[in-house]
């Protein structure tokens, strides 16, 4: 009867080392699994372009479907503490602390993997915004040097130039919603304080800036031409009267 007391005991005891084991090989395996996902969270780039930032989303995003393919596993891990404990395991209070350092390190990755997805986000709204403002900075400088031409100085097929300066204002008015989209678009972003608010109102001011010099420079010239519209009436006919009989 004492021998198999004995027996059962030292089963036991064999039983109970051998499922520590187990449990503590699953937690240094999730654990170093945890390490590898700090090390790719720790990575600070958050792009300088639309295509690198849309790159980095879609990286993160593959990162974060990984972590929940794991979230099966972590349970596992989780309901294995849980059973031996229940189970009264000689180091169950060792067990129950291990268990939580290790889910503990797991909540983190996640709130870390949030606290980095929302960076991106951010980041690609600031980039597109970046992106519409500088195409639109682009656009106005090309369109400028139509606005400050010396067309007006030949009055050879004036009244075609005036035809031709219509249909350019009306190209000006037609992007002018762009230039609203973008003001709204950066009031909005520095409104909720985003990380690149001064470098939006910065960018806000020069395209405004920009589009109103364009809008002046656009009147200016359709003046300049109608004026040399004028003077080409006026020159007819005094050469009209010196000729008439």
């Amino acid at each position: 009867m004492l021998f198999q007391e004995l027996y059962r005991h030292r089963d036991s005891l064999l039983r109970q080392q051998l499922d520590l084991q187990l449990f503590n090989r699953e937690a240094e395996r999730i654990d170093a699994a945890t390490k590898g996902h700090e090390t790719f969270l720790d990575y600070a780039d958050l792009g300088d372009s639309v295509e690198s930032v849309e790159n980095l989303l879609r990286r993160h995003r593959d990162f974060e479907a990984k972590l929940d393919a794991q979230e099966a596993r972590l349970e596992a891990f989780n309901a294995s503490a849980d059973g031996l404990i229940k189970h009264k395991h000689a180091d169950g209070h060792y067990i129950d602390q291990r268990r939580k350092d290790v889910l503990q390190r797991r909540v983190h990755v996640r709130q870390m993997a949030d606290i980095r997805r929302r960076k991106l986000e951010e980041a690609l709204e600031y980039q597109m915004l970046k992106r519409d403002g500088d195409e639109m900075i682009g656009w106005i400088a090309e369109k400028k040097k139509t606005a400050c031409d010396d067309s007006h100085r030949d009055l050879t097929s004036i009244a075609n130039k005036l035809l031709r300066h219509e249909a350019f204002e009306a190209e000006i008015k037609s992007n002018r919603p762009k230039v609203e989209q973008i003001n709204l678009t950066g009031a909005a972003l520095i409104k909720r304080k985003h990380y690149e608010s001064d470098n939006i109102d910065r960018m806000i001011r020069r395209v405004n800036k920009e589009w109103a010099a364009l809008e002046d420079d656009a009147k200016r010239k359709g003046e300049r031409l109608n004026q040399a519209a004028d003077q080409k009436v006026r020159l007819f006919w005094n050469s009209y009267r010196k000729n008439e009989p």
